[in-house]
């Protein structure tokens, strides 16, 4: 089996490898702020995905951005590997020529099936640093284009039809409508996060707040049309971090009047960046740096302040390891946002994270490291 990890982003067959965990009676799935473990939430549509996934059937999940589709999707499988003996194999996006791909995948299933495992076949789409880009975006990591998105999905699709094999695919709505005429016959699983008992979990659990704090957090989240699950996520992070002072959290959720964006620049700055301007000012060029350039490793960070940008201060542990991971859309965006803004010297709220930026960008001109990125690109 080994012999044909190549071709697929990943065999898993403990639940672990999904990034969830069973014990003390709870299920444990990976906090999307920090990678630690955060205590699942069971979602509404969890019972719906688990019924048709026992249907060997293509389902799609499907739903707007930020609501909890990835999260959901892994535990479902993470069950089936559990109580189903199921092996759940991962389609990789970055092959050339999908139809050779779908000669590989029917073997990878073949070969599952001798080992004794039930395959299911699973992509998605919505995970962070998948999304496809728009045509004005730019990043190091390049997603697969709409048209070889669609030609995957038709992929997973005819290897699930011919082998009878279950396959889940997560899809934000937007790419859903592009895809879904090749996808032929289909199941879809709708996931909407707009149940406020549900984002009161959410936040409680990332939190660790009364539920009445978490309660009237929940009732500005409902509001939103879209990242509700991430949002509450970011609510409850901001919460801990803020002795469960419920008042600048849900003020700032009504000041973003359902904007995801705004509200997570607001994030950045009280909770990762603590409402310091000292420590803003610190690490400016690397939020800079970020927002352009996506991920930077935390030894790179310390060089790029140390020994390009000569500062004395050494960056702090949770901010560099923070700025290093793959974060979701809206945290992705906010931040590509905020550098963009910086450097066109355009204002943005708040006021104190975009004085920071621009000094950031500044400094960064100054000591000619946007030219050193440029170069490394080409």
């Amino acid at each position: 089996m080994e012999s044909l990890y190549w071709i697929v982003a990943g065999i898993y067959h403990i639940p672990e490898h999904l990034g969830v965990h069973f014990g003390d009676g709870e299920i444990y799935v990976t906090n999307v702020l920090t990678r630690e473990r955060a205590v699942y939430v069971e979602h509404p549509a969890e019972e719906a995905l688990a019924e048709k996934l026992s249907q060997r059937q293509l389902v799609v999940v499907r739903g707007p951005k930020g609501e909890g589709k990835s999260v959901l999707t892994m535990v479902a499988l993470a069950k089936k590997i559990v109580y189903d003996r199921a092996v759940v194999v991962e389609g990789r996006s970055d092959w050339r020529d999908y139809m050779d791909y779908m000669h590989w995948l029917v073997e990878v299933v073949d070969r599952v099936r001798e080992a004794g495992g039930g395959p299911v076949l699973y992509f998605d789409i919505s995970k962070p640093g998948h999304y496809p880009l728009r045509p004005w975006e730019e990043t190091w990591y390049m997603p697969p284009s709409m048209e070889k998105l669609a030609l995957l999905e038709e992929v997973v699709k005819r290897v699930a039809h011919k082998k009878e094999a279950s396959a889940v695919v997560a899809l934000s709505d937007d790419l859903y409508a592009l895809v879904k005429d090749r996808l032929g016959k289909h199941a879809t699983v709708e996931v909407r996060s707009d149940d406020v008992r549900f984002l009161q979990a959410l936040v409680e659990g990332y939190g660790g707040c009364p539920g009445e704090v978490a309660a009237e957090v929940a009732k500005e989240l409902v509001k939103y049309g879209d990242n509700r699950a991430l949002m509450a996520a970011l609510a409850g992070d901001w919460l801990r971090g803020h002795d469960c002072q419920r008042e600048a959290a849900a003020e700032a959720l009504r000041r973003a009047k359902s904007r995801a964006v705004d509200f997570a620049l607001d994030y950045i700055w009280y909770t990762l960046l603590g409402g310091n301007r000292v420590k803003a000012n610190i690490h400016a060029p690397l939020i800079v740096l970020r927002g352009l350039y996506g991920p930077i490793s935390p030894k790179w960070s310390e060089e790029i302040l140390t020994t390009y940008l000569g500062k004395c201060e050494y960056p702090d542990d949770n901010v560099v390891r923070w700025l290093a991971m793959q974060h979701d859309g809206r945290l992705e965006e906010a931040m590509t946002f905020a550098a963009k803004r910086a450097l066109e010297m355009k204002r943005f709220e708040p006021e104190e994270l975009y004085d920071a930026l621009t000094y950031g960008a500044a400094d960064l001109r100054r000591r000619n490291i946007f030219d050193m990125f440029n170069g490394q690109r080409r």
